[in-house]
């Protein structure tokens, strides 16, 4: 790709201000859940799944924030530009986990208690893979050009502009395809929550009062389905640009269109500024609106379908302890039984 020196300082202007924004946002997100590791010994499965999330977003913007200076130093592009393709891909894959975390909870009815396995294969997958991609990636053939695949990408050190169909293959390709599975999922999930009000909404015009034998999701279930969308529209915001870019990069490398680069260069390191936004919504914002919206625990006294699971007036349990018991009625019953 060809850029005047003009252009390229342009492109630097633009890009330091937006990997700095993130970067801490990002120092801010680790620090809040390590003060609540402090307090509260166990973090939440969100909090974790949002805590790695976060982890690889911060790493991604120091690399975004090195902008083309590793281009200068010997292997300066191959370590920085294997870390930012490693840290991108995990960061997918850990959002496409809160996806199916939120999916699991919801339109599966797993209580949180029965989830917390998921997290060791949430964390070989979001770890384990992209490192087996990074790890082939740089003995990939190059098509007889004298160039490494790892060196500078306009902006900064990544996948070599001239290897665009490995971008293709190993991040936009991916970065779409998991977000078709995001959006799977929460379109699952939200027809889920969709039947509940339909459901909810029969229960009353029956004048049926017990309504802790039929299956409604109680609101903070929908406030928490909320929450996990809030991260994915990050991804939509950052990437839809981001993608433009290099597509018309992989089309016309020698005659980049300066205006999407521009583009590129603000949008590619604001994920974490979002992701870090949407945290700190959930996490301060959410419970001015409502007593029992705290996130993560979720408080409540009804279970995930409505079942009262403590009637006193004692403290209600966190939603990790009450959400999905196995003695729920299926939505098929509830409408059967209002039929």
């Amino acid at each position: 790709m060809t850029l005047t020196e003009e252009q390229s300082r342009t492109l630097q202007l633009i890009l330091h201000p937006s990997a700095t924004v993130s970067m801490v946002c990002c120092s801010g997100v680790l620090v809040v859940l390590f003060m609540k590791r402090l307090r509260k010994r166990r973090l939440s499965m969100l909090d974790r799944i949002v805590g790695f999330m976060t982890l690889m977003d911060l790493i991604a913007n120091s690399v975004h924030n090195l902008g083309n200076i590793m281009a200068d130093v010997p292997h300066g592009c191959l370590v920085f530009g294997t870390i930012l393709q490693y840290v991108l891909l995990s960061g997918l894959l850990w959002s496409t986990c809160l996806a199916y975390q939120c999916f699991s909870v919801i339109a599966l009815r797993f209580s949180l208690a029965k989830t917390e396995g998921n997290m060791v294969y949430y964390m070989c997958v979001s770890l384990g893979l992209p490192l087996v991609v990074v790890a082939c990636i740089n003995f990939l053939p190059t098509f007889g050009l004298n160039e490494p695949i790892m060196g500078l990408a306009t902006t900064w050190c990544w996948i070599n502009s001239d290897f665009g169909l490995y971008r293709m293959i190993f991040f936009f390709g991916p970065l779409w395809l998991l977000f078709l599975v995001n959006v799977l999922l929460y379109a699952r999930v939200g027809w889920v929550i969709h039947k509940s009000s339909r459901i909810s909404k029969l229960i009353n015009a029956s004048n049926i009062h017990n309504r802790k034998r039929h299956a409604i999701v109680d609101p903070p279930l929908v406030r928490y389905a909320i929450r996990t969308l809030l991260y994915m529209a990050g991804v939509v915001v950052v990437f839809i640009p981001v993608t433009a870019a290099r597509i018309q990069n992989m089309i016309s490398p020698n005659d980049p269109n300066f205006m999407l680069t521009c583009l590129l260069a603000f949008f590619g390191p604001l994920l974490g500024a979002f992701n870090s936004t949407a945290f700190f919504y959930i996490e301060f914002f959410s419970n001015l609106k409502s007593s029992d919206a705290e996130h993560p625990s979720l408080s409540s006294n009804k279970g995930l379908f409505g079942r009262n699971t403590h009637p006193s007036p004692e403290p209600a349990p966190s939603l990790d302890a009450t959400v999905g018991s196995s003695d729920d009625i299926t939505f098929a019953d509830a409408l059967k039984s209002v039929a």
